[in-house]
């Protein structure tokens, strides 16, 4: 029935948090190499190989070589190559990594090309992605990985979530400072007990800033003083 659960139920709980600015399909591999690099802290200059492989729903949607077009942001957006090369040359991927200077550039174009996609009918679940990683010094290293990190049930950290948008803080010109105090600032958000209070507190301290000499009471309304002053 329509009104099953209404009340009680509630699909927001539900929803991800994308990772990365990336098709979802290659959030898996993506994460399994960082967890990899994490783990044994090789740098791409250590690798002498790279295989990923998916089932045929991933390797449809990513698994085409990288050949960037008219639109080259987009191309590595769905490119599993060059997603991964991109990782191993800076341990992340995000919205500068999509910028024409690396989508175009010589040095991913080439590393992506050597980094093979693969299908793997053997694999479960179609997200599951598997990584087979090969160092110079003979060690192979592998990883499988069902699911993205940020999914309803495998969220993110509140670390995680604030290292994904730093940088997007740094982008509107903000320093790192700002940006930490800023996410910092929305950690309390989790355990509120309304969020209308939040959005008031924000408020208050987005007046104050504009205007020192304003004051605000607790319950949020001008002072006669702020009043006059309008």
């Amino acid at each position: 029935m329509l009104a099953d659960g209404l009340g009680s139920n509630f699909e927001i709980e539900r929803v991800g948090y994308k990772r990365y600015p990336i098709c979802g399909m290659s959030h898996p591999a993506v994460d399994a190499l960082r967890d990899l690099q994490r783990e044994h802290g090789f740098a791409q200059e250590d690798v002498e190989s790279l295989e990923a492989y998916g089932l045929k729903f991933v390797f449809d949607m990513v698994g085409r070589p990288y050949e960037p077009g008219d639109s080259p942001d987009v191309d590595a957006q769905f490119s599993l190559q060059y997603c991964l090369a991109t990782v191993l040359l800076t341990g992340n991927i995000s919205l500068a990594d999509l910028a024409p200077e690396h989508t175009l550039g010589d040095e991913r174009r080439d590393l992506a090309s050597r980094i093979s996609v693969d299908l793997d009918e053997s694999l479960k679940g179609k997200w599951t992605a598997r990584l087979e990683l090969k160092l110079r010094d003979g060690r192979v290293l592998t990883r499988s990985r069902d699911k993205a990190a940020g999914q309803s049930d495998r969220p993110l950290s509140t670390d995680e979530r604030a290292g994904r948008e730093i940088p997007r803080f740094q982008r509107h010109g903000r320093s790192g400072d700002g940006c930490r105090r800023g996410t910092a600032s929305v950690r309390p958000v989790a355990g509120a007990a309304a969020i209308a209070g939040y959005g008031t507190a924000l408020r208050r301290a987005g007046a104050e800033k504009r205007d020192p000499a304003r004051r605000v009471k607790r319950d949020g309304a001008p002072s006669k003083k702020a009043h006059r002053n309008r």
